[in-house]
């Protein structure tokens, strides 16, 4: 996965003398541009937060992308990878977190 490090630009846009060093910079972080089209596909539904926190360090310890969402209206916690991760990762939980 691509990481962007604020202080490394800075420091490499100052050595070429593309920025003011007396002016404040705020740099945003390109991660959600990054995802922006990327597509989420629910592999697990969790009945408690506990669990589903527990599935994702599970999941992010494997080098999964997850994400948590709540369904109020269920009750419930979705765990959402890439579609690209999403059958390797329902694969993982059937065989080493399903309980």
């Amino acid at each position: 996965m691509l990481r962007f490090s604020p202080a490394k630009a800075m420091h490499k846009f100052a050595q070429r003398d593309l920025i003011n060093r007396a002016r404040t910079y705020i740099i945003k972080s390109t991660e959600d541009e990054i995802m922006k089209g990327v597509e989420w596909i629910v592999v697990h539904i969790a009945r408690s937060e506990a669990e589903a926190q527990r599935l994702m360090e599970r999941l992010t310890e494997e080098g999964f992308l997850v994400r948590l969402n709540r369904r109020v209206q269920l009750g419930a916690w979705e765990l959402m990878t890439t579609r690209l991760e999403s059958v390797s990762a329902r694969d993982f939980i059937l065989e080493n977190l399903h309980e």
